[in-house]
């Protein structure tokens, strides 16, 4: 703990204790968490004020020493569907906040589009010649043959994918205006704290992106209880989504990782299994937007 700071802000600790990677000190004046911080993290306060959103606790020092003491905000139990919804519509809130329009030159977006275009087709020919493999043995271990049982539906899934970028890329191409915002860039339920108000905590990861980015992010770890039409009905109510927007997610949630056999039979298996089980939630998701969406009309 470092004496010399907590003096220079007149706080004298009474308790100590520890929080995950944090410090909670008990003063005089109230509690308070204590957080080895990086340089940039001040400019964030700053241009988060600018923006008139305070949606994050106090912080009461200047960050000079890369400490910082921000005043400790107690959890309050929700249901955990309620903090989801909660953490989307403040998502939504930053994005709306601090959101601005840059526009990109051709080569800038084909850039974009070549390396997406890449990146499916490699995962494409990964899957193809994993099958291969897997087809000529004589005997195949339970995760391949569950991996393969599955495999045309990743196929398909890559496919919608590939039909979303070149939409993406048809619309981009011409105005050429893409939406940037500060992302909170680490987003997770534990990361919201509900009070009074709701407060966004773990700033180490946001930059200047695309918001895209933390939607991305929110799906990829809530997958499995997400409701996604919900989850974008939520975000609107704070935030636009425009449809370029919009596909630049779905061909993002179509692009599949690839599934690493290891030493440990058990382990391959629940890789597979969260593979097959992320692969199903997102078809559900897009196999009817590919009929009834507006985009193919």
């Amino acid at each position: 703990m470092n004496n010399e700071i907590l003096e220079r802000y007149n706080l004298k600790v009474n308790k100590c204790s520890l929080k995950g990677k944090v410090k909670i000190i008990d003063t005089d004046d109230g509690r308070y968490v204590l957080k080895k911080v990086n340089s940039s993290k001040k400019n964030i306060y700053d241009y988060l004020s600018t923006r008139e959103f305070y949606n994050y606790p106090k912080v009461i020092n200047e960050l000079e020493d890369d400490i910082e003491i921000s005043e400790y905000v107690e959890d309050v139990l929700v249901p955990d569907e309620q903090r989801e919804e909660d953490l989307l519509y403040l998502i939504g809130l930053l994005h709306n906040k601090t959101s601005y329009y840059k526009e990109m030159s051709l080569d800038e977006v084909k850039k974009i589009y070549e390396e997406y275009s890449s990146r499916f087709y490699y995962i494409e020919n990964y899957y193809l010649d994993l099958q291969n493999i897997i087809e000529k043995e004589e005997f195949m271990s339970p995760s391949n043959y569950l991996l393969v049982r599955n495999i045309s539906k990743i196929y398909y899934l890559l496919y919608l994918g590939k039909n979303y970028l070149e939409q993406w890329f048809s619309i981009v191409k011409d105005h050429r205006k893409i939406r940037y915002a500060l992302i909170h860039g680490n987003i997770r339920s534990n990361h919201l704290i509900e009070n009074n108000s709701l407060y966004l905590i773990s700033w180490d990861n946001a930059r200047i992106d695309l918001p895209i980015n933390d939607l991305y992010d929110f799906y990829r770890s809530n997958y499995k209880n997400v409701d996604f039409k919900r989850m974008i009905d939520i975000y609107r109510l704070k935030s636009n989504l425009n449809l370029d927007e919009e596909l630049f997610l779905k061909f993002r949630l179509s692009l599949v990782e690839k599934v690493i056999s290891s030493d440990n039979e058990m382990n391959t298996i629940d890789d597979v299994y969260n593979l097959i089980r992320y692969v199903d939630s997102t078809l559900d998701i897009l196999k009817y937007d590919a009929k009834e969406s507006t985009y193919n009309k």
